[in-house]
């Protein structure tokens, strides 16, 4: 949703476009200026350590980017473009999100930065500190008239133009550049733009297809090595829904495909080879030795809707080579997305996710009751939201969703339908961090077949998302629920108690991270009399860059399931334990290709033995540029 929001600013919601993006000189400084269409509704410097962020609010991306969201420079590539003396600027990352565009700096700390406005461009200036003053780490946030007596400001920026051929290669030593005056000048650097993505510029993060699965998914662009594991065996670790942050776009995540756009319609396809092998459950509790090949094309559309964007997506998972024909059947994911803007203040939003296949257990029980005893399943989710500007910053939301799902043949778990709505009002606490207060109404009808799990449940709930601090960023919802099941037994009829879901993640440098996310949610339940039971899930991930262009994703999690009925074979409830941790590598060949190896260990431990089970996998994956082999660029 947040690439859909940019791309509709860009097309039509007003704003400021970035047109060009270009390094400079500012008398003797270094400076990276920004030509924009009108000036930003504001600058903001933020500054920790060697990172710093200038955020431009109320900007997009222009057209001469080419419908991506996320690029990279680095110094490496491009260090003899720099003339000697200019400070050490390491790397510059441009994001672009929901109304706003960042520019990311690595520099040393004692390095200030200075915002200029004139007219249509933005320069930001690097400066350094004589030798005798002190290390600063305060960066002006906007560009002040110097007082009467100060000496004049330096003088203003020069352009440097674009080369006129692109820069794929080294060029050969040329004749030295000669001023007016006679003095010996450096070459010009280039023109920083998202068409060169060779030496100077590459691309770095592309946003993937939004997942076609549901309307969570599309709040966490992008992919992680943990679908090397998610969408493979069904022992895996939890949907984006409760660790949003592992699908954060860093790290071990593979680099995303490039986008075509023609005309009013962006297509960003993908296409993923995946070969696993390993222990896994199947149709009991004891896991048997399987493993397959698969292919996972995908395809994601974009366009504009009147003053909105439309998507659709489609991504099916063919798999073969198994000796099990469950572990054959295709999986299909589809999603379409609507984000409209109806004036200046309402704002629509409807998403309708389809998923059909076998493994993607969690698709049907998030909790992971449902873990053996596999057959074909169908789920449909529709959602939809409406939001109303009733004051500057403090929105009325309202919203509800229909899910269904149901089976082929009869297996370890039941059809059933759930329904929602919510009514709240959110408040915008800075430019990118909003907070909410809503109540929640949950029903599920008496299934056919298992009428013991309809359930009733009122909640109140308090979330907060956004970018907490400069590099602290999140979402986490903490709520209280009361919930009935009238056809439940005695003791296991009620539950009071809170909720919580979200993930918080800090980031370490342009791409490593330290994720933490936790849950606590009430499924419906197919074991014995209970019509749910509590499941309470912690998660940690690690992403790590390494030298060689390779990257390391490491986690833990643990999830505790407690019923509330008692187990015929124990006279006390039902408890289990599920512990599992993954670790992958992967290399990157270029943008939106690389290769990657995966393994994943879980242990399960239930108080009725029948349920204990050990699963593992590994998987080795290849991600192909799709452009790139078809000969695009």
């Amino acid at each position: 949703m947040i690439g859909v929001a940019v791309s509709a600013l860009a097309l039509g919601l007003g704003g400021a476009r970035i047109e060009d993006v270009r390094l400079v000189r500012v008398g003797s400084q270094l400076g990276v200026q920004l030509r924009v269409s009108s000036p930003p509704a504001r600058v903001i410097v933020h500054r920790g350590g060697s990172m710093a962020r200038v955020s431009l609010e109320g900007a997009a991306l222009g057209a001469l980017f080419a419908g991506a969201e996320r690029f990279e420079w680095l110094r490496a590539g491009a260090t003899w473009y720099l003339p000697s003396g200019w400070p050490a600027l390491e790397a510059v990352r441009i994001q672009a999100s929901a109304g706003e565009v960042s520019l990311y700096f690595r520099l040393p700390p004692e390095t200030s930065i200075e915002v200029r406005q004139e007219g249509r461009a933005v320069t930001l200036v690097f400066r350094e500190p004589p030798a005798s003053d002190l290390p600063t780490l305060v960066a002006s946030v906007a560009a002040p008239r110097p007082p009467p007596g100060r000496p004049p400001p330096s003088p203003p920026p020069t352009a440097l133009p674009l080369p006129r051929e692109p820069l794929t290669d080294r060029p050969s030593p040329a004749q030295p550049i000669v001023g007016a005056d006679g003095e010996r000048q450096e070459p010009p650097p280039p023109k920083l733009t998202a068409e060169l993505g060779t030496a100077l510029l590459r691309t770095l993060r592309v946003p993937a297809p939004d997942h076609a699965t549901t309307a969570s998914d599309e709040e966490t662009p992008g992919a992680s090595s943990a679908d090397l594991y998610r969408k493979l065996f069904p022992f895996a670790p939890p949907e984006p829904s409760e660790v949003t942050a592992v699908e954060g776009a860093t790290g071990a995540g593979p680099p995303e495909p490039r986008t075509l756009t023609l005309g009013f319609l962006t297509l960003r396809p993908a296409l993923r080879l995946s070969y696993v092998t390993g222990e896994t459950t199947l149709e009991s509790a004891q896991p048997v030795k399987a493993s397959y090949f698969q292919i996972q094309p995908s395809l994601d559309l974009t366009t504009s809707f009147w003053e909105g964007r439309l998507g659709f997506g489609y991504e099916p998972y063919i798999r073969g080579f198994s000796s099990y024909d469950i572990l054959e059947q295709t999986t299909h994911r589809a999603a379409a997305r609507l984000d409209l803007p109806v004036g200046t203040r309402f704002r629509f939003k409807a998403t309708d996710a389809f998923t059909s296949g076998v493994l993607e257990t969690q698709e049907v029980d998030p909790g992971y009751e449902y873990f053996f005893g596999l057959s074909r399943f169908r789920r449909n989710t529709l959602a939809v939201s409406g939001s109303f500007e009733v004051a500057p910053r403090l929105t009325i939301e309202a919203g509800g969703a229909f899910n269904a799902v149901r089976f082929d043949r009869p297996g370890a778990f039941f059809p059933y339908d759930s329904r929602s709505a919510f009514l709240g009002v959110g408040f915008e606490l800075a430019p990118r961090l909003k907070t909410s207060l809503d109540y929640v109404y949950d029903r599920v009808p008496p299934p056919d077949g298992r009428p013991v799990a309809e359930s009733t449940a009122h909640s109140v709930q308090v979330a907060l998302s956004g970018e907490i601090t400069p590099f602290l960023d999140g979402h986490l919802t903490l709520g209280y629920r009361d919930q009935t099941s009238p056809r439940a037994p005695e003791s296991g009829r009620r539950f009071r108690g809170p909720t919580t879901s979200g993930s918080l993640t800090r980031a370490f440098g342009a791409a490593s991270s330290l994720t933490l996310a936790v849950s606590r949610a009430t499924p419906v339940s197919n074991f014995e009399n209970n019509a749910f039971y509590v499941s309470t899930h912690v998660d940690a991930t690690l992403l790590l860059t390494l030298p060689l262009a390779l990257s390391l994703e490491s986690g833990v999690g643990h999830r505790w399931n407690g019923y509330r009925t008692d187990a015929f074979e124990l006279g006390r409830p039902r408890n289990d334990k599920v512990l599992g941790w993954r670790v992958g590598l992967r290399r990157a060949f270029g943008p939106g290709t690389s290769f990657a190896i995966g393994y994943r260990r879980d242990r399960r431990r239930s108080n009725l033995d029948p349920f204990d089970s050990d699963t593992n996998s590994l998987v080795l994956q290849l991600d192909l540029n799709v452009f790139g082999t078809a000969g695009y660029r």
